[in-house]
């Protein structure tokens, strides 16, 4: 069986790069960087369909100034800290049981 030489690709993805194909137009990299910039926009401008979701304003009592937004990367950094302090006080619990 001979080697296809053209990629094999997911059928969503062939089927957009059917559809590039077929309006015809540059490759992007045979434009000039504005071109194909504005290009990119004008794609990303579209419309997309999001998945419902709750969002959520929170603000915790905790920290030096007595709140913190509960950011994503609060909320991972909270919970770092707890494990840490987790970990501390149980190797603290296992020293003094081995004394």
């Amino acid at each position: 069986m001979p080697e296809s030489k053209s990629p094999v690709l997911e059928p969503h993805t062939q089927a957009f790069i059917d559809s590039l194909t077929a309006q015809g137009g540059e490759p992007l990299y045979k434009l000039s960087y504005p071109a194909a910039r504005q290009i990119l926009e004008d794609l990303q401008a579209a419309p997309v369909a999001k998945l419902p979701a709750e969002v959520e304003e929170r603000v915790l009592l905790v920290g030096p100034t007595g709140e913190v937004p509960a950011t994503p990367a609060a909320r991972t950094a909270i919970r770092l800290a707890a494990n840490k302090l987790s970990e501390a006080l149980s190797s603290a619990a296992e020293r003094r049981i081995a004394a």
